[in-house]
C-alpha cells in the first residue's frame, strides 16, 4: 500500500490524470497478483524439507529422488507462475 501511495503521489505530480487513472489498476493487478504467489516460497521450503526428511529416513543419503522430484516441480511450476506474470 505505501508502494502504491508513492508511485500515484509520484505520477500525479509528473504526469495527468489519465496515467493516474491508468496507474491504479496496474498497482492493483500487481499488488494481487503478488499475494497470490506469495505462497511459493513457504510452501516451497517446506515441501523440500518434508521430502529431505523422507530421503534421509530411507537412507538414500545423496542420492534423493523425492527431493530432486520435488525441487524439480517448484522449479516448474515457478516457471509457469513467472511466465504468465511475465505476459
Amino acid at each position: 500500500p505505501v508502494l502504491s501511495m508513492i508511485d500515484t503521489a509520484s505520477v500525479g505530480l509528473l504526469s495527468g490524470t489519465a496515467q493516474q487513472a491508468a496507474l491504479n489498476p496496474a498497482v492493483s493487478v500487481a499488488d494481487y497478483g503478488a499475494l497470490v504467489v506469495a505462497f511459493m516460497f513457504t510452501a516451497t521450503t517446506n515441501l523440500i524439507a518434508a521430502a529431505q526428511a523422507q530421503d534421509q529416513d530411507d537412507g538414500q543419503g545423496d542420492d534423493a529422488p523425492r527431493t530432486t522430484l520435488t525441487l524439480v516441480t517448484a522449479l516448474k511450476l515457478a516457471l509457469v507462475v513467472g511466465s504468465v506474470f511475465g505476459v
